[in-house]
């Protein structure tokens, strides 16, 4: 009770026992036959310790509001100060992080370990070559994103060892290195939200900046820094959902779920090891748990992958070196191919369409015509069957041939 309805409940009372007071005091001849009479409900001679109590309680009430109050206050301010210590070190833990992995990126000017094959693909994105990879296609987009952001035209080949041609690679290396930054911050966020302390979260954070392997694999143009930003993702947002788990289908639980299953999509769709990420999160739970999960961490993540391939081969409408890998018809459709051409005939005798079981681009599609070994025994036992620069025979119907 509040100390202003403790003041209205008193000055009520009071006006009660006054006027009861007087209607009765007059009527009693002693004190003891007020206090012994029940039909006295008010005992006047008492009224002066009621209103003690009545006064200790209020000033005791109000004491308590105080205090209230002041456990507030103390509480708003702790958070405020809890809340700008975390941003401060969060700034300051990212700005070491900006410094390690930016820090001299140009050092090496030549083609490093397997920049020769994903800044190659960017290339292939920004020509819109078809190729064939085993990794999903989604970091290589961001590759190829980053080398039309800094103006390359794709016409470099990326030879392993090669030195840079006039070309802003140094955009595509701080592109990847920005994915390595955020690990950092993330890292520390993590930890606090696992309900650890502040000196225990930035020794935490402090690992992953001072980690050479994460430091040096983001400074170059390769999927590992996009894999591990978005891996920490997806574990930041595992912890944020854990402790909103006393609050389910709450705005801030419905969040951070669609952020993790799109985490999920994110990291599976960079590399398939990705996939293993979601290990960590259950499908544990009733029924509305289940239809939620399965929407945001199964079709959600799976959407993002298909979408990856979607835009892979939108982009990639043009022949290129991953042609033989794919089927007769899909090579069919791209511009440029030799499927596009046919039906292809043979240039000379029947002129009738060639056809072939075999579609790949090798060594296999070449033929070697010659003679069966008895009729090439019989007619010129000396001559070479491999010697193609002899006088031409023209086949026939009927014609017995060896391939």
């Amino acid at each position: 009770m509040t100390g202003e309805l403790r003041q209205r409940y008193v000055h009520d009372t009071t006006t009660v026992t006054t006027t009861t007071t007087t209607t009765t005091w007059m009527e009693a001849s002693s004190l003891a036959e007020i206090d012994n009479d029940d039909s006295y409900p008010v005992k006047p001679h008492r009224l002066h310790l009621q209103g003690q109590h009545l006064s200790a309680s209020l000033d005791a009430g109000n004491k308590s509001d105080s205090t209230v109050s002041s456990s507030l206050t103390k509480s708003r301010l702790a958070r405020i100060v809890e809340a700008s210590s975390s941003t401060i070190l969060t700034l300051v833990l990212t700005g070491f992080s900006a410094w390690t992995r930016y820090r001299d990126i140009l050092s090496t000017n030549n083609v490093t370990w397997d920049e020769a094959h994903f800044g190659k693909f960017g290339s292939y994105y920004i020509r819109g070559e078809h190729y064939f990879d085993v990794h999903p296609p989604l970091a290589k987009m961001l590759i190829g994103l980053s080398g039309i952001l800094g103006g390359y035209d794709g016409s470099f080949n990326f030879e392993s060892g090669a030195n840079y041609p006039d070309i802003n690679y140094r955009f595509m290396r701080l592109f990847n290195a920005t994915f390595g930054v955020v690990m950092v911050p993330l890292a520390f966020w993590t930890a606090r939200e696992l309900h650890m302390s502040r000196p225990a979260a930035t020794f935490a954070a402090a690992m992953v900046l001072m980690d050479n392997a994460y430091v040096t694999i983001s400074r170059y143009i390769l999927l590992d820094s996009m894999l591990l930003s978005s891996t920490f993702f997806v574990v930041l947002c595992l912890t944020k959902f854990r402790n909103l788990r006393d609050r389910p289908f709450s705005a801030k639980w419905w969040v951070w779920l669609s952020l993790m299953g799109v985490g999920i999509g994110t990291v599976s769709s960079v590399k398939w090891v990705g996939l293993f990420v979601t290990a960590l999160v259950g499908l544990t739970a009733y029924m509305m748990h289940w239809v939620a999960r399965s929407i945001f961490l199964i079709a959600l993540p799976v959407s993002i992958y298909v979408a990856c391939f979607v835009a892979h081969f939108r982009i990639l409408t043009n022949s290129g070196p991953g042609d033989a890998y794919m089927s007769s018809l899909f090579q069919a459709n791209l511009n440029g191919s030799d499927f596009s051409k046919n039906p292809l005939a043979y240039p000379h005798g029947s002129k009738q369409q060639q056809v072939t079981t075999y579609h790949h681009k090798d060594n296999n599609n070449q033929w070697i015509i010659v003679r069966p070994h008895a009729l090439q025994k019989s007619l010129s036992p000396d001559l070479n069957p491999n010697n193609f620069n002899g006088d031409i025979h023209v086949l026939k119907h009927g014609d017995v041939i060896r391939l």
